[in-house]
This record gives structure tokens, sequence and C-alpha cells, in this order.
């Protein structure tokens, strides 16, 4: 073979390929079906030229970036395998690392997606008719403006697996924005064997955001996550839930809530407000902060908590009770609510079945 034959050249690049996964800075990936075109059914890595040329357009749409009709839109994939998504700055838009139109669906395995900002999903914004996948990946270190620093989902799909949502951050100090690591606005979401960790917001969630659409949590750590908001709406450090979208329960399932803050707050593990359903299945709620009341689990305005099989134990607040303050419903099968300081569940206004002092 020749040396510099154009063999051996294609033979050297498979190489460096393989030694060095491919890594996309500063860089919005925009899933729908313009962008997606050359992308089907393959994976493909763009370059920060590529994807000036086609989605940056500053004489305003043309009939190579627009969307076609809905009637007309096909879906399409784009595959990231191995694949950094890192340094994406977009402070006054949405989608800093990956953002998924109608249309859209992310399939990334094995993938980074860190240090990027945005206004709303800093490492990955999800919206109406998108859908993402994501296994085995770590998604870290994102900084979001409003609301979902890790994953901003307000109208698609999520199925997160076996992955890593750690040290991301939300600054929206008004109700609506928070979710450091996830929020979920009127989409839904499916997150297992996932961990959700060293989370912050300014306002509510510190962990996971929940405003509306389907959420189920399952075999999932939610730790050390911090909510900073004061007030009565302010804290959640692990999860806050409040149905002011649309309507839908929240699951957790075999999870674990410990060690997460609301230190100007309520619920230093779970706040459930605005009537929202909220389902704790085989689950512990252990060892977490908050200031104003409620270490474990704060339920107000008409909000609805099942408690099955479960623990709630060994959480503390500055302000009585320490474990669960319920000014809502709840029912309880065969849970155990014991061991916070400085009490349990008194006082709140109405009865937490199951629960001594």
């Amino acid at each position: 073979m020749q040396h510099g034959s154009p063999q051996l050249r294609y033979q050297q690049r498979q190489h460096q390929r393989r030694r060095h996964p491919p890594s996309l800075t500063r860089l919005r990936l925009r899933l729908h079906r313009p962008l997606l075109r050359r992308q089907r059914n393959a994976s493909h890595h763009l370059t920060h030229h590529d994807q000036r040329q086609r989605c940056h357009h500053p004489a305003g749409p043309s009939r190579h970036n627009r969307l076609p009709h809905p009637r007309h839109r096909q879906r399409r994939t784009l595959k990231a395998n191995l694949l950094t998504v890192k340094g994406g700055k977009l402070t006054a838009t949405d989608g800093g690392g990956i953002l998924i139109e109608d249309g859209g669906t992310l399939r990334a395995h094995a993938t980074t997606i860190s240090d990027n900002a945005a206004n709303r999903g800093a490492g990955v914004e999800i919206n109406e008719g998108g859908n993402a996948e994501i296994h085995l990946s770590t998604i870290t270190r994102n900084q979001a403006g409003l609301a979902g620093g890790g994953i901003d989902n307000p109208g698609g799909t999520l199925d997160l697996t076996t992955s890593r949502l750690t040290d991301n951050s939300a600054g929206g100090p008004l109700v609506g924005g928070g979710g450091g690591g996830y929020d979920q606005d009127d989409g839904t979401g499916t997150i297992k064997l996932t961990t959700i960790s060293g989370n912050t917001s300014v306002f509510a969630g510190g962990g996971i955001d929940h405003d509306g659409g389907p959420l189920t949590v399952t075999g999932s750590a939610i730790s050390n996550n911090t909510a900073s908001g004061a007030g009565v709406h302010g804290g959640g450090g692990g999860i806050w839930t409040g149905s002011f979208e649309t309507g839908a329960p929240m699951t957790l399932n075999a999870t674990t809530v410990t060690n997460n803050h609301a230190p100007n707050g309520h619920g230093g593990g779970i706040s459930n407000l605005f009537g929202a359903e909220l389902i704790i299945n085989a689950s512990t709620v252990t060892d977490n902060t908050a200031a104003l009341g409620a270490g474990g689990l704060y339920n107000i305005e008409e909000g609805n908590v099942t408690l099955r099989l479960s623990t709630i134990s060994r959480n503390a607040a500055d302000a009585a009770p320490g474990g669960v303050y319920n000014a809502g419903t709840i029912s309880n099968t065969l849970s155990a609510i014991t061991l916070n300081s400085p009490t349990n569940c008194t006082p709140s206004p109405n009865p937490v079945p199951g629960c001594i002092s």
C-alpha cells in the first residue's frame, strides 16, 4: 500500500476516531427535520461550521430551515454514542447543550453533557413533540437561568435510565423556576436506576421540579440537592411537585430521598403543593433538613399523598414538625414515620395516619 494512499488515510482516520471519541464544544443541536436530514438512521458528528451554516440564518427563515407543515413532518433521530456535548452558552434562549424540537428524537448512550448554559434546559431541552432516550450517560455542571439545569421537559417525553444527573443548577427565583437537576412542566418522564445528586435551585426543586404531566421515578437515588427558596412555596430540596400546569401524578418506586436541604423554606426532602398527587411506594425519605418545617415531607394546598410500605425517618427542621407537615390529604399503608426532629408530625392542621407525635 502506498504512503498517503486513500485507503491508508481512511484507516488512519478510523484509528483516530476510536482513540478520541467526538466532542461537541459550544454547540446547539436543534433536532428538527431540516437539521436531521443528513443524520437519518446514523450517528453524525456535527462541526461548529455545520451548525452555523444550518441553524443560524441572519436573514431569517428560508425554505431550507423552516419546519414543514405538521401533516408532512416525519420524525428524525440523532444517535449520540460515546459523545461529549460541552460548553454551549445560550443564556437568552433554551437548550444550551441539546435542543429537541417537535418531531425530533435523541438516543444518547454513554454520553456526557456538561458545562452548558441556557435560560431553560441548560443540558437538554425537550420541547413539545420531542423525545429523549438517555442511557448510561452523565449530565453535569450545566447552569440554567430559569429552570431545568440538567434537563428541562416542557412537553416532550423523557426516558432516563442508569444515568447520573449531578451538580447542575437553576436560578429562577419564582414559582415555575427551579429544577436544578430536572424540570418537567407538561411532559412525560420516566427515570430509572439513576442518581440525581448535588443539584441546586435558587427557588424550588433542587433535584426535581415537577409542575405537571406524569412522572415516575424507580430505583433511583435523589440525594444532596438544595433548594434555597423562602416562603410557603420555596423549598423542596430533593423534590418539588405542584400540578399548576397539567395535573398528573408523580410516583416514587423503591427510591431514596436523602440528605437534601431547604435552608430557607419547607420540605427538605419533598414538597407537594397545588393539589398535586404524589404516590410513594416502598421508598425512603431520610436525613433531609428544612428551616421552616417538614424536613421530610411538606404537603399543603389540597395536595394528595399516598404512602405505601415506605419510611420517613431521621429528618429535621428548625421549626416543628421535623417529619411530615400535612395541610392536605395523606393515606398511609404500612409506612413508618419515626425518629424525626423536633417532632414527627405535630403540629399539622390535618391528621397524618400512622404518625405518633
